[in-house]
């Protein structure tokens, strides 16, 4: 249709170029609804620290409330994962999903001080653990984008399913 005739006239730099832009702008989205929900939107002035990492884990039967807790921290950082993988994966000196990860680790980690030093509610380590997890499963996107693109290349020589079928080889 008319988006693929639009596609195929794009250069690949331009069309690489705006999927960074892209990400980038979800990047700073993901972390500013991030930010929002854990220091902004607070409205306690609780001080506790819980130094017990996977506690939660153990504490699972007695309390319901750290389940939702913990699975909601691992999907806030999510979409922060997924598009940053992208926005980082420039950079060759270190594998892009390390990368996105140790950024929101230490994101993660901030957030937690900062609810500690502002008396903004309960500061976890399964928080910090909860967050990067979410991160990682984030990035699952990098490599599964890039198989397909390298999937897609690969068969891009033939429209249909004999060529690639006949025992040619390219």
């Amino acid at each position: 249709g008319a988006i693929g005739r639009i596609l195929r006239h794009k250069t690949k730099h331009s069309i690489k170029k705006e999927w960074r832009v892209l990400n980038v702008v979800f990047a700073i989205i993901s972390a500013f609804i991030i930010v929002l929900m854990t220091l902004i939107n607070r409205d306690t002035t609780t001080q506790v620290l819980y130094l017990n990492p996977l506690k939660v884990i153990f504490d699972a039967e007695k309390n319901i409330e750290a389940i939702r807790t913990f699975t909601m921290n691992i999907v806030l950082f999510m979409p922060l994962g997924a598009s940053l993988v992208f926005v980082v994966s420039k950079h060759r000196s270190v594998h892009p999903v390390i990368r996105t990860v140790l950024i929101c680790f230490i994101f993660s980690f901030i957030i937690e001080i900062l609810q500690l030093t502002f008396e903004l509610g309960v500061t976890e380590t399964d928080d910090v653990i909860a967050n990067t997890f979410g991160a990682l499963i984030g990035t699952i996107a990098y490599p599964v984008c890039y198989y397909h693109k390298g999937h897609r290349k690969h068969h891009s020589h033939s429209s249909g399913y004999e060529h690639h079928h006949s025992g040619e080889h390219h």
